[in-house]
């Protein structure tokens, strides 16, 4: 077995059988350990207790100047994201290699993908933007970093965040 289908199953398992909700967690790395910003506190108000209890990180980094436009939730799990935005405006497209959360994004009328990061399936410049929330880490190999860049119309945005210490966030 390759290095690459062992740590492909190693997150399959975590976030597809281990996690349950967010007191699941083994690692507090994505958690500041202090009550959420002003700004992410009134948006969580309008969110599904249940998808509360299943979002893993930390905090909203899309700005406003993106309603209207295509954007491309890489790895977006239980739809946090997804959900929030395209009730905002934004045209959302997520993706990700867990079923759960693109089901229920379907459902609510959002575009999903069921692929792996390193094999998108979306035409070139398919996006004005592209998030990519705690996933890069759980690549091997830069594939997921060409590929993003390939979907994303030239002079778009990326947003990456990665799991870091507290200490070293802005």
């Amino acid at each position: 077995m390759s290095s690459n289908t062992r740590t492909l199953d190693s997150v399959r398992n975590y976030y597809g059988q281990v996690l349950k909700t967010n007191q699941d967690l083994k690692t507090n790395v994505c958690c500041t350990g202090e009550s959420p910003a002003p700004r992410t506190r009134e948006i969580l108000k309008d969110i599904h207790p249940d998808v509360v209890a299943k979002f893993y990180g930390c905090g909203s980094p899309i700005p406003p100047e993106l309603k209207g436009r295509t954007v491309l939730d890489l790895g977006s799990g239980g739809g946090y994201f997804c959900e929030q935005l395209a009730a905002k405006g934004y045209r959302m497209t997520a993706a990700d290699f867990l079923p759960g959360g693109l089901r229920r994004l379907q459902l609510a009328g959002v575009a999903a993908a069921a692929c792996l990061a390193e094999q998108l399936p979306f035409g070139d410049a398919s996006f004005d933007a592209a998030l990519a929330l705690d996933v890069l880490e759980h690549v091997e190999d830069l594939t997921a970093a060409r590929e993003l860049a390939r979907v994303i119309r030239p002079k778009g945005l990326l947003f990456v965040t990665v799991p870091a210490f507290a200490w070293l966030w802005s």
